[in-house]
């Protein structure tokens, strides 16, 4: 059996975990709202602020881990490996429930996540080539695409087509 304690602590830790991937996803839709309305100093600020919610996930994930290892000790795992899923499945009621529904609130907020920032991708990807095709229209480059995904000029290697139209 899993000591009280132990379970509220992961409880109030996956609380602090949600919060964490509710606020990601709030910044990462305001980014795809600044990406549809060509936004991109709003973008780029937005971006800015992500990279502190990541550190702190990454530093909650990893108390997670702490949590979950502690919990297998206290149970008599001696390698420690417990999973989430099996935490929720041997802990009593009313723990279980709440700590159940915070796991699927959680893998909720992470679906979301990841289609959202899958959609700023794509917008990404739409507007780096609408800005290709723009710049070959300005150099008259016939060829369809002038760079590659590195920024490499593909074949035409050494021509900077962007300012020297000479070559």
């Amino acid at each position: 059996m899993i000591p009280n304690e132990l379970v509220q602590g992961l409880r109030d830790h996956l609380n602090a975990e949600l919060a964490c991937y509710r606020g990601l996803l709030a910044l990462a839709e305001r980014q795809q709202q600044a990406l549809i309305a060509n936004q991109l100093a709003i973008f780029s600020e937005l971006t800015k602020q992500i990279e502190p919610n990541i550190a702190e996930q990454q530093r909650l994930r990893k108390i997670r881990d702490r949590l979950l290892f502690r919990i297998a000790e206290a149970v008599g795992k001696k390698d420690g490996s417990l999973s989430l899923t099996h935490v929720v499945g041997m802990s009593i009621e009313p723990l279980q429930s709440e700590l159940k529904a915070r796991q699927l609130l959680i893998r909720d907020a992470l679906d979301r996540l990841r289609i959202v920032q899958e959609r700023n991708q794509a917008l990404l990807r739409q507007g780096l080539g609408l800005m290709r095709d723009l710049v070959n229209a300005l150099t008259g480059d016939t060829e369809l695409q002038s760079y590659d995904r590195r920024g490499l000029g593909g074949t035409q290697r050494g021509h900077g087509r962007l300012v020297n139209l000479a070559g």
